[in-house]
């Protein structure tokens, strides 16, 4: 199928289930099917769940719209394993965009748009590359939770986090089972003189993050507290920062290069002057 294309299921809001029932199987693959439209309390655009342990569930570049749950991940006893969700979009959705309670869920390169909690992890994984375009009031836009049972590390980074709601948000929340390591992120709320950008009882590793909040401030030496990171053109979901330091970006890797900040948008959004320049025509100068 071409890129940007999808495959609709529509659930018309006249399904009293979920459109889409994944039981007891493993090594599930579903690309480019935009999931839509069930508005029965508890029920899911994509529902999977199992009663013994099954690994393998790959979404890749889909859509979950106008449901309840965008996706949700059964609860029972964490038999679902291994959730990897690529380069998907989720909005307009009521309960949660994604309740996983998958264990070593990872989440990479997708897109979080509704008035409800955008994410419900249960079991940690990695969230990275993110965008999570929050606009619920009084709320949480992630929460990772973990109990004695299933209680894997949270980490997340290179996300940006740009929350419109007000009276209350938190960015990130993390119970005191779950030590998360929250590196490289913009944390952009809307009332930074009283908004939350983290809250958890147990951090394992915050550090080199941005955020627009005046108090509730990070603690990571390096991080930027009370920095706007200029966005290009937010309203239309550009968040490419502009402000040079966060351009300069966090903890450099191994050869010295600094990191990025917050979630990639373009492949050339950090290229050096040098790598971008046109090498062919170089020989045309004298």
């Amino acid at each position: 199928m071409p890129q940007g294309q999808h495959v609709i299921l529509d659930g018309e809001n006249l399904l009293a289930n979920h459109i889409v029932n994944i039981s007891n199987v493993s090594m599930v693959h579903i690309e480019n099917v935009h999931f839509t439209r069930v508005s029965t309390s508890e029920k899911a655009g994509c529902y999977t769940t199992a009663s013994s342990a099954k690994f393998g569930f790959n979404f890749v570049n889909c859509k979950f719209s106008s449901c309840d749950y965008g996706l949700k991940v059964s609860t029972l006893s964490g038999y679902i394993r291994n959730l990897f969700i690529n380069k998907c979009v989720f909005f307009s959705n009521t309960t949660y965009d994604l309740d996983s309670a998958g264990s070593a869920s990872i989440i990479i390169g997708s897109r979080f748009e509704s008035a409800c909690p955008a994410l419900l992890v249960r079991c940690g994984g990695i969230i990275q590359e993110c965008v999570f375009k929050y606009t619920q009031n009084n709320g949480v836009a992630v929460t990772v939770n973990g109990n004695a049972v299933a209680r894997g590390e949270a980490i997340i980074t290179n996300c940006t986090f740009y929350c419109t709601g007000i009276g209350g948000v938190t960015a990130i929340s993390c119970n005191n089972l779950v030590g998360p390591v929250i590196t490289n992120n913009i944390i952009h709320l809307a009332q930074p003189a009283s908004d939350i950008p983290v809250s958890a009882a147990r951090a394992s590793y915050e550090d080199y993050n941005c955020t627009n909040v005046t108090v509730n401030l990070l603690t990571g030496p390096h991080s930027l507290n009370a920095t706007d990171p200029q966005f290009a053109d937010a309203a239309n979901c550009n968040f490419r920062p502009r402000n040079p330091l966060v351009l300069r970006g966090g903890m450099p890797d191994f050869s010295g290069n600094p990191t990025q900040i917050g979630a990639i948008q373009s492949k050339y959004q950090f290229v050096s002057k040098a790598r971008a320049a046109n090498l062919g025509r170089f020989s045309i100068f004298r």
